[in-house]
């Protein structure tokens, strides 16, 4: 079992929030009242000002070990295996982007959920500078595992071949490895781009 240690992990990234627009319909009418139009930057100071009190949800991508201890506030995120899931304060995910940046950054941990009537995943994902990474497709284990195995072929290579960031595609990459030894992608020809994106012919020679 492989245990992700903090201190190798660097931080990067700047954070940025995003709109958020309700409706509230009364009863009888077809006029809408909308809510107060915020701007990023009181999300942005409202989710800070709040972190303690608001709980996400946070996926584990990768096989092996997860495991987190807040210096500050002693708070734990343990995920043991691959695809486990943890609900914990937006305060401590704040001190990983901080402190370990890449955990989110190279897709170790995925954000899959908010629990909160005044913010959106989208608010939380723009928040920590992700947005481009996750406008891919949801980041959760499901999400990949759907892309991979049931996207047509056609379909498939035009999207991954597209794919910039480095850090999604080694993270496709591997968790084709897994399907592959469950048994459950035998597409010679998805193998195939996978190989060629890595840069070897015997990326599942030893499966």
């Amino acid at each position: 079992m492989t245990t992700v240690k903090v201190e190798e992990i660097k931080e990067t990234d700047n954070t940025e929030t995003q709109k958020e627009t309700t409706k509230k319909t009364r009863t009888k009418k077809t006029t809408q009242t909308k809510k107060e139009v915020k701007s990023k930057s009181t999300i942005n100071k409202e989710l800070r000002a709040n972190a303690k009190d608001i709980d996400v949800e946070v996926q584990s991508l990768v096989k092996g070990e997860v495991f987190y201890c807040s210096r500050k506030t002693g708070e734990i995120l343990e995920l043991s295996e691959i695809g486990d899931r943890e609900i914990i304060s937006l305060d401590l995910l704040m001190d990983i982007s901080k402190r370990c940046k890449k955990l989110l950054s190279n897709l170790v941990i995925s954000i899959s959920d908010i629990y909160s009537e005044d913010y959106k995943l989208e608010d939380i994902i723009e928040f920590f500078g992700l947005k481009d990474l996750y406008s891919f497709k949801e980041m959760t284990l499901e999400e990949i595992d759907d892309f991979i195995l049931n996207t047509d072929l056609t379909e498939f290579e035009k999207e991954f071949t597209n794919i910039q960031n480095e850090n999604l595609k080694f993270r496709l990459i591997e968790r084709s490895v897994g399907l592959v030894k469950e048994g459950l992608l035998d597409s010679t020809a998805k193998m195939k781009l996978f190989e060629v994106a890595y840069g070897t012919e015997y990326l599942y020679k030893n499966i």
